[in-house]
């Protein structure tokens, strides 16, 4: 590291260390949670998985893997993805935050300190934005020439916002992406006869859905 930065930022090999750790760890649960999440929803609306894959099958076939060059080709694939983030808010509340000076915002009075804690959850299923949003429904997030709608996409948080937003979003975004079109290209996925399934989250600091069994078959 440059001499001038070192004494500037005063971060030693073992910090930077501890970082780069902290930002695995994260990555890793919130990346997993939401893929299980995902596996979740399609088992729940076969019409959902059978969606995905024909869009894949059109678009990449069976004879290469999925890349990060198909993303803006796969458009309900991408409107999967944001559903799974909208929907499960895996991350309810975002990292505390505090008023650098005294503050008024929509007629209340917020003192210097305050500690602030964005509702994500709360943005994430607002009616005035998502009218139903406790149904899961990929098709929101589609424009009538079927593409992504980019103003709706961003009216969401799954990764937090400001200068503690998370630094992982596009690795995760494209982490997301490569494995929702890897599995529906190479797998199909069903309920196991019987079982019961629960879309309510464990409750804690990351909505984990509740543990469950599939049948994962290949294609």
């Amino acid at each position: 590291m440059n001499e001038e930065i070192k004494q500037e930022v005063q971060l030693k090999d073992e910090h930077i260390t501890n970082i780069a750790a902290d930002l695995l760890r994260a990555g890793t649960v919130t990346v997993s949670v939401t893929l299980t999440w995902a596996l979740l929803y399609m088992i729940m609306d076969p019409k959902i998985q059978e969606r995905l894959q024909k869009e894949v099958d059109d678009v990449i076939g069976p004879a290469r893997n999925p890349r990060l060059d198909d993303m803006g080709s796969l458009p309900y694939t991408e409107a999967f993805i944001l559903e799974t983030l909208r929907k499960s808010s895996i991350a309810p509340l975002s990292l505390p935050h505090a008023t650098t000076k005294d503050t008024t915002l929509y007629g209340y009075h917020i003192p210097r300190g305050t500690w602030v804690m964005p509702n994500l959850f709360s943005i994430s299923h607002d009616e005035k934005i998502w009218s139903d949003p406790h149904v899961f429904r990929p098709e929101r997030f589609l424009t009538p020439e079927n593409t992504v709608n980019e103003t709706l996409a961003k009216s969401f948080l799954p990764f937090s916002a400001g200068k503690r937003r998370c630094l992982g979003e596009l690795q995760a975004r494209w982490e997301l992406f490569l494995f929702v079109a890897t599995v529906v290209q190479r797998c199909h996925f069903e309920k196991v006869p019987g079982e019961t399934y629960d879309l309510a989250p464990e409750p804690g600091l990351v909505l984990h859905p509740k543990q469950f069994n599939i049948i994962a078959k290949s294609r």
